[in-house]
């Protein structure tokens, strides 16, 4: 049952894409800040296929994504429900809520992340983490469940430094074999992981999507694919896999979460622009 716990929080790290500007200012990167949209994004979940395990064997669900852009730094909060079916005949409803918070020069990152299940609240994780400087390290202070400082190790990055580096890569058309250590304050090893970016195929602009919406019009997109390891543990095989189809603007409509005993896959249902802040 450990993993269908950890169901919900890590989503968000790639979901963040969308909550992108340029640390170095560059000419590159601000280009790509300028084409990101705030926006809101509702994705209908289920099980992507059966394993022979005989322990999933239905996944349904929402999560719904929200972006905004805050004049000193971006806010994401990430609403997910999930209902789990068993071939034990259990059936467990989980849900979780992601807020967090980046400054823009990437180096303060704020998050509380609520998980329920079954209707009955089960933990909350709340902190603070800051970095010495961009490609520094740093600390991360949890207030709860129990009051804890964690150090981050030289090269450490937030979700949205990490999101904005693959952004402009895609863009740019340059290589995106990535190996990044991030920090999301989520998941059970202390909200830290190494992650694998690689860039799986390039999409025409005309490539329909998962919705017919003006939003998604004219926009070229990339499949990404992503692999998440424990920190210092050796370990061969990635703790969870992705696969994502995101769009210029930031707009992700599907991506998919493989755990290796079964896998899931989200479709974008509805979809918002946010105006411009009046900063």
């Amino acid at each position: 049952m450990n993993k269908l716990k950890a169901l919900s929080p890590r989503l968000f790290a790639f979901l963040a894409t969308a909550a992108l500007l340029a640390p170095s200012g560059d000419g590159q990167a601000a280009g790509v800040a300028d084409s990101l949209m705030p926006h809101r994004a509702v994705y209908e979940l289920e099980l992507a296929s059966p394993r022979g395990d005989g322990g999933v064997v239905e996944i349904g669900g929402q999560v719904e994504f929200i972006w905004d852009d805050v004049c000193d730094g971006w806010t994401v909060i990430q609403k997910s429900r999930f209902i789990v079916g068993r071939a034990d005949g259990y059936d467990v409803a989980f849900g979780s809520t992601v807020s967090a918070w980046e400054s823009k020069d990437g180096l303060r990152y704020r998050f509380f992340i609520k998980r329920d299940q079954d209707g009955q609240e089960t933990e909350n994780i709340r902190g603070i983490a800051t970095l010495e400087s961009q490609g520094g390290g740093g600390t991360a202070r949890f207030t709860e469940p129990e009051d804890k400082t964690t150090d981050l190790p030289k090269g450490t990055i937030f979700p949205t430094t990490h999101s904005l580096e693959i952004l402009e890569r895609v863009i740019a058309g340059k290589d995106l074999s990535l190996w990044s250590t991030q920090f999301d304050g989520t998941g059970e090893d202390g909200g830290l992981a190494g992650v694998s970016t690689a860039l799986v195929a390039e999409l025409p602009s005309d490539e329909p999507g998962a919705i017919e919406s003006p939003l998604l019009e004219g926009q070229p997109s990339w499949r990404i694919a992503m692999a998440y390891f424990g920190m210092g543990q050796g370990e061969a095989e990635p703790n969870q896999e992705q696969r994502l189809r995101i769009y210029k603007n930031g707009v992700v409509d599907f991506f998919s979460i493989d755990y290796g005993s079964f896998a899931f896959d989200a479709e974008l249902i509805e979809l918002e622009a946010y105006p411009e802040p009046d900063c």
